[in-house]
């Protein structure tokens, strides 16, 4: 979402795919968050809960994802000195998430800071490690769940996370129990680190990377439902605890069905671009993918702000809520293209460059 600048005379299709799947996790994102606002009800027709519940955890997960492949391929082009821009541009994420989580609690960027350290440390590391890391990262989560209360400070029946102000709640909020918690949702950058060493403009390398992780994640999908069924009624406490791919908590199936479908997603993207190009359609989303860190501010400020106005938050109307999502979407795109006429960067994209400039 908030990566470095991707452009390059080398690649400019095989990083305008890069763009147009940031371009996709942001409208996932908006779908997801407002369905979160609105707190939906029962009677929310069947065929838009399965869509946008099928996009929780994933299309946040592809944006954490192309985050680390954004880190991987700047950090190959600008040497050893990027990371000293990075840990500026951790910092600018930081101040605007905090700022950002006043208004919306379930804010990703701040998170983003601590995703950014991580990946300044690691940044020159091999693919191997990079692997490696990440897998550690996934498997220790759940050995924090015998050792740390995942439950305190949240009040699930209103998902308020409450003490969130103190040293205890941040802290536990960043690394533990949050929204998007540094373990393990770093892994998802430590994981796109490595797939940038990939030769990402190869179609074969595309092509193995959607067939090989699709197959990942729909293996662990089934598996994951064939063990719910498994596991008896007397266990059931464990069995949610674990053997689950929702988001909340983010267990290790969950971690690798998500990292898989974010692969996949990439993959099918990277392959699909040439055929977007010939549709003259590809710089469209591409444009959008650049300016995700202002729509995303955007799409809470503004587009929240809106159903806050209507009178529609928290208000069960899941439909209104996908129906205003699918608008603002639409909006993004228009307004992107129209700013990317006279400007190669939105507005918090140049600030963050900007400040973060050594």
């Amino acid at each position: 979402m908030i990566s470095p600048n991707l452009h390059s005379p080398e690649g400019p299709r095989r990083l305008e795919g890069l763009d147009i799947a940031r371009c996709i996790a942001f409208l996932g994102m908006v779908v997801v968050n407002f369905r979160v606002v609105v707190a939906p009800a029962d009677q929310t027709p069947r065929w838009i809960d399965v869509c946008v519940s099928s996009l929780e955890g994933r299309a946040a997960a592809l944006f954490v994802m192309l985050a680390g492949i954004g880190l991987g391929l700047a950090s190959d082009r600008h040497g050893i000195g990027f990371r000293r821009t990075l840990l500026k541009r951790a910092a600018f994420l930081m101040v605007i998430g905090l700022l950002n989580s006043l208004v919306f609690p379930a804010d990703i960027l701040h998170y983003y800071a601590v995703y950014f350290l991580i990946g300044a440390a690691c940044i020159r590391l091999p693919a191997v490690a990079l692997w490696a890391l990440s897998a550690g990262i996934v498997l220790l989560f759940p050995m924090l769940l015998f050792i740390f209360d995942y439950e305190k400070h949240w009040d699930w029946s209103t998902l308020s996370y409450e003490g969130f102000w103190t040293f205890d709640g941040f802290v536990r909020n960043l690394l533990y129990n949050g929204w998007h918690p540094a373990i393990p949702w770093s892994a998802f950058v430590l994981a796109g680190m490595a797939i940038s060493r990939l030769r990402l403009d190869r179609r074969r390398t595309q092509l193995v990377l959607l067939v090989v992780s699709a197959s990942v994640a729909a293996g662990t999908e089934f598996g994951a439902a064939a063990l719910q069924h498994a596991v008896p009624d007397e266990y059931r406490e464990l069995r949610d605890a674990f053997l689950t791919t929702s988001v909340i908590p983010p267990t290790p199936l969950y971690m690798i069905a998500s990292a898989a479908t974010a692969m996949a997603c990439v993959g099918a993207v990277l392959l699909m671009t040439p055929w977007l190009h010939r549709l003259h359609i590809a710089r469209l989303f591409a444009r959008t993918g650049r300016q995700t860190l202002t729509l995303y501010i955007a799409h809470i400020l503004l587009g929240m702000g809106v159903l806050d106005y209507l009178g529609k938050l928290e208000s069960g109307d899941l439909t209104y809520a996908f129906n205003a999502a699918a608008v603002f979407c639409i909006l993004s795109i228009i307004s992107s293209n129209i700013w990317a006429i006279r400007f190669r960067h939105g507005p918090l994209e140049w600030l963050m460059r900007r400040m973060s400039m050594t």
